[in-house]
């Protein structure tokens, strides 16, 4: 873990303070979570990569990966960690285990609808995008009763770490023509 984050985000300090801003609204966002030099490589290992799109109209239009490249199945090893399993207890609280992670490609006309199954647990999602424009949709809305509580917007090199509890949903906003042929790539790990 400590060859991938940024050394900031390790010391006890700082995870004491996201501990403390995840108590209300239960969401925050790290800016520069990647090492810069590693954050570059899994990217340019990405851009090598073939993508699948999966569109079901009614739930989900997203790509994943035909295969993913072994910088980025290296990470996912280290999101399965106990160490970072450590990490998340000390940040949150909680004391959870890897239930699910998959690696998405968002580009012009995806999106993620609110749908009956709900995900609850910690979220958490490592932006592997180089460059978005807030204008552009692409957002990870959280909603409770029809309003919405959080926008998470993409970040390059951001993790994004929250909790989605009962009664809650989220959605990836429908990307707009705006983006043209950028795309928004995250690796999305949920943990209960």
């Amino acid at each position: 873990m400590d060859s991938f984050v940024n050394s900031l985000y390790l010391e006890r300090k700082t995870i004491a303070c996201i501990k403390q801003q995840l108590i209300s609204p239960k969401s925050i966002q790290l800016y520069h979570f990647l090492q810069q030099p590693i954050f570059r490589f899994l990217h340019s290992s990405l851009q090598k990569c073939s993508w699948h799109h999966e569109h079901a109209a009614h739930i989900h239009s997203f790509s994943t990966p035909s295969t993913i490249p072994l910088p980025i199945k290296t990470l996912l090893t280290v999101l399965d960690s106990d160490e970072w399993a450590m990490w998340l207890l000390l940040a949150t609280g909680k004391e959870v285990k890897l239930k699910k992670q998959r690696l998405q490609l968002f580009g012009t006309g995806d999106y993620t609808l609110q749908h009956d199954i709900q995900e609850r647990g910690i979220h958490c999602m490592i932006a592997l995008t180089s460059i978005w424009g807030t204008n552009w949709g692409g957002y990870t809305s959280l909603v409770k009763e029809g309003k919405e509580i959080v926008r998470i917007n993409p970040i390059p090199n951001s993790l994004t770490l929250f909790e989605q509890k009962k009664g809650m949903a989220s959605f990836v906003k429908y990307i707009n023509h705006r983006a043209g042929n950028k795309k928004h790539i995250v690796i999305h790990a949920l943990y209960a």
